[in-house]
């Protein structure tokens, strides 16, 4: 395994890279970036490239990257799926994200049901206002132009898109979503699923044993798709769990538990049809894990769980309040063509500075 910082600056808090491998055969990722700890993504969002493997990165604005395409709102441009299609359009798609609001406008965001904190800027004159719509973004011109569509989300209190999405062997594009804590007092998962690359639709998944919310999806044969989905709450705390759809993500399998102790997961096929599961591993020794599959999902190599990090310095609390242990994590994979794994990841080492980093290995 090789270890390489991705985006490291002293006095900022910079998470959640999302890597892509381009057409043209450089790795991308974007990142947010802030003065402040916050899960808000106010924060700068910063594309990166390189053209060496992982091994030295820049800066990069280049508009035919779909990380630099344009974001509506505060939280969407990362949270959602973004990819060229074989057809060349330009599409995006995910849940709209929190929202700044005017600090006069806080009892009509309450009475609504909204989702409302502080913004992190207390001079700012503003709140933050969990986002209630699921959105569809395209261009047919290489993004001289785009297209737009919103569906606002009845009882919602914060939708937000996680970008671990499947695009099915017949087209169809499926995106996870979660609505945490709702006024249900559950956290509800949803998957939205793309038609024809035009049309939306926002299918509710079955509740998982308590508060299930960021998860991520995966197409193992045609139209047969596993979920694995984060549960935070209850004597489950911190199990994957695992749903099944037999029929393209129209409906799904009642959560069940699995094995596997981590947080939250991203999924990948492997060239060699394996599929491997990576996650953030949040107690002592804390740091980056993963898992392989031989038999399509059904199963996993927890006798050989694969440890990527276990060197973690990391923060017990959560920036926003409340306990959540080990401020690290939200791992995403690529496979390269030589069959290297690319793995990236925020990570806190000794210094303290929440950076983005990444590993090279073979599985």
């Amino acid at each position: 395994m090789e270890h390489h910082v991705v985006y490291k600056k002293k006095g900022f808090y910079s998470g959640w890279p999302l890597p892509s491998f381009l057409p043209d055969g450089r790795l991308s990722v974007v990142l947010q970036s802030a003065p402040r700890p916050e899960h808000y993504a106010l924060g700068q969002r910063i594309t990166l490239v390189s053209d060496d493997e992982g091994e030295s990165w820049q800066e990069s604005d280049d508009p035919s990257i779909p990380s630099n395409w344009p974001a509506a709102s505060t939280r969407e441009g990362h949270d959602r799926f973004e990819r060229v299609m074989d057809n060349g359009r330009y599409l995006a798609a995910g849940g709209v994200g929190f929202e700044q609001w005017s600090q006069s406008d806080k009892e009509k965001a309450e009475a609504r049901g909204l989702f409302v904190a502080d913004h992190p800027d207390p001079n700012s004159g503003l709140i933050i206002v969990g986002g209630h719509k699921v959105f569809l973004q395209w261009s047919d011109d290489q993004g001289a132009s785009w297209q737009r569509r919103e569906w606002g989300v009845p009882r919602a209190r914060r939708i937000l898109g996680f970008p671990r999405p499947a695009c099915l062997a017949d087209g169809t594009i499926l995106v996870p979503a979660y609505d945490e804590l709702t006024s249900r007092e559950i956290g509800t998962t949803y998957i939205i699923r793309i038609t024809d690359q035009s049309h939306c639709e926002l299918i509710e998944m079955p509740p998982a044993s308590h508060n299930g919310n960021e998860f991520a999806v995966i197409e193992i044969s045609p139209g047969i798709v596993l979920a694995h989905i984060r549960d935070t709450e209850g004597l489950a705390e911190g199990y994957l769990h695992e749903s099944w759809s037999y029929n393209g993500g129209r409906s799904w399998s009642r959560p069940l538990q699995t094995e596997i102790w981590g947080y939250p997961p991203h999924l990948l096929k492997l060239n060699d049809g394996r599929i491997l599961c990576v996650y953030s591993y949040r107690r002592d020794p804390m740091g980056i894990r993963a898992v392989l599959s031989d038999d399509g999902g059904r199963t996993w190599d927890m006798k050989n769980e694969v440890v990527l990090r276990d060197d973690a310095v990391a923060r017990w609390g959560n920036p926003l309040g409340g306990n959540c242990p080990g401020d690290l994590g939200y791992p995403l994979s690529v496979q390269l063509p030589d069959g290297t794994i690319f793995t990236t990841y925020y990570f806190i080492e000794s210094d303290g500075i929440v950076h983005c980093a990444a590993t090279t290995w073979r599985a």
